[in-house]
């Protein structure tokens, strides 16, 4: 139980007093804890335990999807070449990708991976587009043919002429679409930050007003704070949370 505590309370407890010092917000994160802890005060631990338990499972399905996407950006720059053999008044000379510039030639050879997005100008063969495309068969690319980034020559020595620089290749707005996935907000994602603070002021001034109310009407101090506990943990909005983060997860 005290470990329970410990690994659902602190990181919820540090996020919350972040958030309420540094924004002067107050959020869901400091509703589930003080939830749980008036709970455990109450004698209902366990409940307690459980609260933080399914807070815990919704900011773990979060880091989950925030991390699947940053192994994406990872991968897609792995497909990149660092390199490139240019084609130039001074013969073929391996130069670095960033260099390319639009105009200029590459030869690929095959099993070489297409350093910039461009147009084959000599030479014919298959290219294996399967990591930027999805196409499983090789897609056969002669003369006048456009390359992205990224493929892989099968057979062949292909000139390809450049015509977009690294920064514009395919992979480049490729991780420039996935990171901006990531950091945009769901509209669901947005209500909930927005609905989260209102929701958290007004459950715990119900739960003040819970205790004042029972106790001014002649219930006993610990009668009244283990209803107020209940509302409090009756509240807390751990589903919608789970619910919201598993939404948020699928597009990743």
């Amino acid at each position: 139980m005290v470990v329970a505590y410990l690994a659902g309370g602190v990181p919820a407890a540090r996020r919350a007093l972040l958030e309420l010092w540094q924004d002067r917000r107050l959020d869901i994160d400091l509703l589930m804890v003080i939830a749980a802890l008036a709970a455990a005060a109450v004698g209902a631990a366990l409940e307690g335990a459980v609260l933080l338990a399914l807070f815990s499972l919704s900011q773990t399905l979060e880091h989950r999807a925030m991390g699947k996407a940053r192994r994406a950006v990872e991968a897609l720059m792995q497909l990149r070449p660092e390199t490139a053999l240019r084609d130039g008044p001074d013969g073929v000379t391996e130069v670095p990708v960033a260099s390319l510039v639009p105009g200029d030639r590459v030869i690929l050879r095959p099993g070489a991976r297409v350093p910039v997005d461009g147009r084959v100008v000599s030479g014919a063969g298959h290219m294996d587009e399967s990591t930027v495309t999805g196409e499983s068969l090789p897609v056969r690319k002669a003369e006048g043919a456009l390359v992205h980034e990224a493929t892989v020559n099968l057979d062949g020595i292909l000139t390809v002429e450049v015509t977009r620089t690294l920064a514009q290749s395919t992979v480049a707005q490729m991780i420039r679409l996935v990171t901006e996935a990531q950091a945009m907000k769901a509209p669901s994602e947005r209500f909930s930050d927005w609905f989260g603070q209102r929701y958290t002021i007004a459950v715990l001034a119900g739960s003040v007003l819970a205790y004042l109310g029972f106790w001014l009407t002649g219930h006993p101090p610990d009668q009244a704070l283990y209803r107020a506990a209940t509302l409090l943990v009756a509240a807390s909005p751990c589903a919608v949370m789970s619910a919201t983060t598993a939404l948020r997860s699928v597009p990743m």
